[in-house]
C-alpha cells in the first residue's frame, strides 16, 4: 500500500523550511496555467448517446439556449478544462460548475485518469457526473477528486431542489482513475490509483428519468484562494540587532508565532506531538507517520541529515535539522521526504524507514508536528491591513506590536525598512550565510506577487502597475545579484563582494523609501 499527499516544490518562499514547507501544501505549481484540471485516458461506452458534445457553466441563469454550448470536439480529444468560480456543494441546493457531458438515453459508462487539480483551495472539485437535466438544482450522482486532503468524495443529490449528501472514500493521490456507470437504475461508482485496479467500488440506486447528461464536472470556490492571505501578508521584515542573538536572525514578520511556526498560517491545522509522549504510549514511529498520512497529515520532524541520503552533511557530520514526509510506500519501505538536498536546492526525494528510524531525533525536545489543510477556513485579502503595513514597514513599526498581550518587546529587533541598516552591520561578520540576502530577494519577490495580485483584482490602475511593476523587478534583480555575491563569498570571502552588497541594499533601501508611499496613495485612490 502507498499514499502520497499534494506537494509543490515551485514554491514562492524557500528561505526558511516552515515558509517552504506552507508553500508546499498551499500553492499549486500550475498557478498561472490557465485550465483548472488536467485528464487523459477518456473512456466512454454510451449506447444510446448522440454523440453531440456541449460545455456549459451551470448556474441559476440558465437562459441561453443549449445548443450555442455545443463543442467542436468531444471530451475524448481534449486534456484539460477551465472553470469559472463555484461550487457544487453538500450544503446547498443549487450547483454552480462547468459542466462537458454528452446525452445518454440509456445504459452507459464514462471513466477518466484525474492527472491534476489546481489546488485553488481545500474543496477545488474535478470529476464525473451523472445529471438529470442542466437545471441548477437537478438530482445528480458525483464522483470527483480533490487537491489536497479531502481526497475523493461521492456527492449525490436524490431529489430536485434539496441539499446533497455526500461521502469521503479516500484520499487523492494523481493519477487517480474515476468511472461512473448507468445500469437502469444502478449507478455504479468506482475509483483506483491504476486503470481497472479499483480499490474503491459501490453502486446506488439511484431513479433517473430515462435520458441523462453524463460527463465531467469541475468547480473551484475561488480562483488561486490561498493568494488572498499571501498577497495580504508577508510584507513586513524583523531582525536582530545582533545575529549572534537568534539562530533565524532576520524573517518576514506576520504574526506571532512562538515557537510554533505554522501557527500563523489560518489554513493549517497544526498538532505537536513531543517524542516523551510518543515514547510514553509506545508508538513505533515509522506506524506513526503513516497513519497519519493517512489520515491527511504532512508531517514536519526533525532528523539527523547524518543518515538522510542526498543532504549536504549526509554520511559526513551530524546535523539535526526538519524535514517534511508526505508520503509513503510499504512495498519498497520508503517515506517520500521534502527538504534541503545538496547544493542547498529545496527538492522531494526518498527515505528507506531504516534510515528515517536512525535519523529520526528522539532528544528532550524533539517533537513531531503533523499538519493539514483546514477544511472550511478561508481568508480573505485584507486591503486596510496591507496599507498598514506598507505604512509600518516604511516607518520602521512594528506592525504586530498589539500582540505584546501574549509576549513581551524584544528591544534587540528592529522592522521595516531598518533591517538594511542591521544587515549592513552584520554581514561582514557572518558572510557565509546565505539566509539574510535571501530573504531579501523573497521580499522582492512577494512584492511583484502583490502588484500582479492588485492588477488582477483591479486594486491598482493599470499605468501604475507598469511603473512599480519595473521599478520593483529591478530591486528584485538587485538583491538577487546581492544573494549571488553573498553564495561566492561563502566559497571564498571577498571585501570587493561584501562592499558591493552593501552598496546594494543601500540603494534598495532608498528605492523602497521612495516607491512605497507612490504604491499606498494608488491603493488609497480604491473605494
Amino acid at each position: 500500500m502507498k499514499k502520497k499527499l499534494p506537494i509543490n516544490t515551485s514554491n514562492i518562499i524557500k528561505t526558511y523550511s516552515y515558509h517552504a514547507y506552507i508553500s508546499s501544501i498551499l500553492l499549486d505549481d500550475k498557478m498561472d496555467e490557465e485550465p483548472n484540471v488536467w485528464f487523459s485516458d477518456i473512456k466512454i461506452s454510451n449506447n444510446g448517446a448522440d454523440n453531440i458534445w456541449y460545455e456549459r457553466q451551470i448556474t441559476e441563469n440558465n437562459s441561453l439556449p443549449e445548443i450555442e454550448f455545443i463543442s467542436e470536439v468531444s471530451l475524448v480529444d481534449r486534456n484539460n478544462a477551465s472553470c469559472s468560480q463555484g461550487d457544487i456543494s453538500a450544503l446547498s441546493d443549487k450547483d454552480n460548475f462547468n459542466f462537458i457531458y454528452s446525452k445518454l438515453k440509456d445504459t452507459g459508462s464514462i471513466q477518466v485518469k484525474i492527472d491534476h487539480i489546481k489546488n485553488t483551495g481545500v474543496w477545488s472539485k474535478a470529476g464525473l457526473m451523472l445529471r438529470e437535466t442542466i437545471e441548477c438544482d437537478s438530482k445528480y450522482v458525483f464522483i470527483f477528486a480533490t487537491p489536497s486532503v479531502n481526497g475523493i468524495v461521492i456527492q449525490k443529490r436524490v431529489k430536485q431542489g434539496e441539499v446533497a449528501d455526500y461521502q469521503k472514500v479516500s484520499v487523492s493521490s494523481f493519477p487517480i482513475w474515476l468511472k461512473i456507470e448507468r445500469i437502469d437504475n444502478c449507478v455504479n461508482i468506482y475509483c483506483g490509483s491504476k486503470e481497472g485496479e479499483w480499490d474503491y467500488v459501490t453502486s446506488v440506486l439511484f431513479e433517473f428519468s430515462r435520458e441523462l447528461c453524463m460527463g465531467l464536472a469541475l468547480c473551484s470556490t475561488k480562483e488561486n484562494a490561498y493568494l488572498d492571505w499571501y498577497a495580504t501578508n508577508y510584507i513586513q521584515m524583523y531582525c536582530y540587532k545582533d545575529f549572534n542573538i537568534h539562530l533565524i536572525p532576520i524573517d518576514f514578520n506576520v504574526g506571532p508565532h512562538k515557537s510554533e511556526f505554522y501557527s500563523f498560517c489560518p489554513y493549517l491545522e497544526v498538532q505537536n506531538l513531543t517524542y516523551s509522549l510518543i515514547e510514553s504510549l509506545n508508538q513505533n514511529i515509522i506506524d506513526l507517520v503513516i497513519r497519519s498520512i493517512d489520515d491527511g497529515n504532512y508531517i514536519d520532524v526533525q532528523l539527523d541529515e547524518f543518515y538522510v541520503p542526498n543532504r549536504e552533511n549526509f554520511g559526513k557530520r551530524y546535523f539535526i535539522h526538519t524535514n517534511m514526509i508526505y508520503g509513503y510506500d510499504n512495498s519498497d519501505k520508503t517515506f517520500d521526504i521534502l527538504g534541503y538536498a545538496e547544493g542547498n536546492v529545496f527538492r522531494s526525494s526518498r527515505i528507506s524507514y531504516y534510515d528515517f528510524e536512525r535519523a529520526f531525533y528522539k532528544g528532550e525536545d524533539s517533537q513531531v508536528t503533523l499538519i493539514k489543510p483546514h477544511n472550511h477556513y478561508s481568508y480573505n485579502f485584507n486591503l486596510s491591513l496591507v496599507k498598514q503595513q506598507l505604512s509600518d514597514y516604511m516607518y520602521a513599526i512594528d506592525s504586530f506590536s498589539c500582540f505584546n498581550i501574549n509576549r513581551n518587546v524584544e528591544p534587540n529587533i528592529v522592522h521595516g525598512v531598518e533591517v538594511y541598516d542591521y544587515l549592513i552591520v552584520n554581514l561582514p561578520i557572518r558572510p557565509i550565510d546565505l539566509r539574510p540576502l535571501h530573504l531579501i530577494y523573497e521580499h522582492k519577490k512577494m512584492m511583484l506577487l502583490r502588484l500582479e495580485y492588485f492588477r488582477k483584482n483591479e486594486l491598482i490602475s493599470e499605468d501604475l502597475f507598469e511603473f512599480l511593476f519595473a521599478e520593483y523587478k529591478s530591486l528584485e534583480k538587485l538583491s538577487l545579484v546581492s544573494r549571488n555575491l553573498q553564495l561566492k563569498n561563502a566559497i571564498s570571502p571577498s571585501s570587493k563582494n561584501m562592499d558591493k552588497i552593501i552598496n546594494n541594499l543601500k540603494m534598495i533601501k532608498c528605492r523602497e523609501l521612495e516607491l512605497i508611499p507612490v504604491l499606498i496613495n494608488g491603493l488609497c485612490q480604491i473605494k
